[in-house]
């Protein structure tokens, strides 16, 4: 289920069409849904997912109107206004959707989709920290987003329409104990906004991160990575070198993979995500006095995090 914030909105201009049959399928998944226009000639799709659409319109009367691309973000209103002329019910008419401004709302908004996060490097591979790029956000200190100098904590992150917010310590679900709850492989895009949004969005004096995920489609598609960081690649610390102290190991391993297709060709379809981190970081302490008599390697550190999927 999809937020109610993904809006398809239809109008024919100066003259209205009531009963008209509006069919609203996806280019990749090929499923659909069909709207009949209500008597003023006005139609609205609700949960429609972020994707590419061809928009159907027909009437009996009437030539047939297709509108092929039309492109649906996360937290914005599409709105189409198709031209209907009188004729013959098998004549078609075709049309290119062009982009257009979202003159429903107000929001100082940016959305990131599929195309930037499969082409711009992500140190981490958090996918929040796309949120970054968007005007008047930076780092807080500690280590989470700062929109317009507030403090990360007054942040509200959701996801598919549902809360992501810990409580507890007024920030994104898992930052406390693992770096993300997401691999941004999943992610089908997400919007930021900084300052504007609706009061659907509450709980936030800062800023607010819309995100949804992806889904499988007709075609069966996966991939896999590993990112490997490690000390015997780099060259020792200057300072070290000097006073004879070895280079310390350090190891930082990200691994997982996707794989995604139908389960019931047009109508039902699956995605699955692994991503797993192994880590084997240097611990620096201050040699002094008050460490005498520990045995040795009591300060040798270790860590390992859980996948999530």
């Amino acid at each position: 289920m999809y937020p109610a914030d993904h809006n398809f909105k239809y109008h024919s201009g100066a003259v209205l069409i009531a009963s008209a049959s509006v069919t609203v399928r996806s280019v990749t998944a090929k499923s659909y849904v069909t709207q009949q226009s209500d008597s003023t000639g006005h139609f609205g799709f609700l949960s429609i997912a972020p994707g590419h659409y061809d928009v159907s319109i027909e009437k009996s009367g009437f030539h047939s109107t297709i509108v092929h691309d039309v492109t649906v973000n996360v937290g914005t209103t599409t709105t189409l206004r198709p031209q209907l002329t009188i004729g013959a019910m098998e004549t078609k008419v075709t049309v290119t959707a062009e982009a257009l401004v979202d003159v429903t709302q107000s929001a100082l908004a940016t959305v990131i989709d599929r195309q930037n996060i499969d082409s711009l490097p992500l140190n981490g591979r958090n996918f929040t920290d796309f949120a970054l790029l968007t005007p008047g956000a930076t780092t807080d200190g500690d280590g989470m987003v700062s929109f317009n100098g507030i403090a990360g904590n007054f942040n509200n992150y959701s996801v598919d329409g549902g809360n992501n917010n810990n409580a507890f310590f007024s920030q994104q679900i898992g930052r406390t104990s693992i770096p993300f709850q997401f691999s941004e492989d999943v992610i089908q895009e997400f919007q930021v906004t900084s300052s504007g949004f609706e009061a659907e969005f509450g709980q936030a004096g800062g800023g607010l991160v819309n995100s949804v995920t992806r889904s499988g489609t007709n075609a069966l598609h996966g991939d896999g990575y590993y990112y490997i960081l490690d000390s015997a690649l780099n060259a020792n610390d200057p300072i070290n070198k000097s006073l004879g102290i070895p280079k310390p190991p350090n190891r930082r391993q990200q691994f997982g993979g996707t794989i995604g297709g139908p389960i019931h060709r047009d109508r039902v379809f699956y995605l699955a995500n692994y991503e797993g981190q192994i880590r084997n970081e240097p611990l620096t302490v201050n040699n002094s006095a008050a460490l005498v008599g520990l045995p040795d390697g009591f300060f040798a550190a270790k860590s390992r995090y859980s996948g999530s999927g």
